[in-house]
């Protein structure tokens, strides 16, 4: 049975095949050793929001990657229609205070000043911190992360979140995040913020080099 995408969490992506007998390249976004072994299961995305389930077969470290041959995959066909696409695995049970690089994918990222710098687009590893690369294209260390909230979208009760939202609201298209559309659904739709406090200075800084849209 096919896992939810919403039950999984991004973990990676295919970066290339390797040889012709369906080998890839997997690059890991993850900071968790031994994240991957033989017989995990793993998923990818087919068209939107369809995983596909993959068993590893063999698993080796190359360069700051990671050579998988999956079960299902044995062709140099196979492996490249996998190029490019993120996978996913079911997420590690873990403090729910602990924030990880993976639960601010798709997140929008405020201070504490209520300004909103965009959307979270990638994580990139680096040894000090992972950085997360916004929309806007602007790089926030994840050190900075204080907390991540659930928002509703459309509760005229939600108090001082409520500025942020409507902030939010303003620039994006919200639709493409909820897959509802706005006054016109009876569910109340949500959204992921990610709050972050920067030293001083550190925002102008940012933003000085980025044309953020309004």
């Amino acid at each position: 049975m096919k896992d939810s995408i919403d039950n999984l969490v991004q973990i990676g992506y295919i970066t290339k095949p390797h040889g012709l007998d369906g080998k890839v390249v997997v690059y890991l976004t993850t900071d968790v050793p031994n994240r991957l072994k033989i017989n995990d299961k793993i998923y990818a995305l087919e068209g939107e929001n369809e995983p596909v389930e993959l068993l590893i077969e063999k698993i080796s470290p190359y360069k700051n990657k990671y050579l998988i041959v999956f079960s299902e995959i044995n062709s140099l066909a196979g492996a490249e229609k996998l190029v490019g696409k993120p996978i996913f695995a079911a997420p590690i049970e873990h403090d729910p205070e602990d924030i990880w690089a993976s639960d601010l994918f798709g997140c929008y990222v405020v201070d504490k000043l209520n300004a909103l710098y965009g959307k979270v687009k990638v994580i990139i590893d680096n040894p000090a911190s992972d950085i997360f690369e916004l929309d806007s294209g602007i790089l926030i260390p994840f050190k900075f992360v204080e907390k991540i909230k659930t928002l509703s979208l459309n509760d005229p009760d939600s108090g001082e979140d409520s500025i942020i939202v409507d902030t939010i609201k303003a620039r994006y298209t919200i639709s493409d995040q909820t897959n509802l559309k706005l006054g016109e659904c009876d569910e109340v739709a949500t959204i992921k913020v990610a709050f972050v406090d920067l030293p001083e200075g550190l925002a102008e800084i940012y933003t000085s080099n980025y044309s953020v849209k309004d």
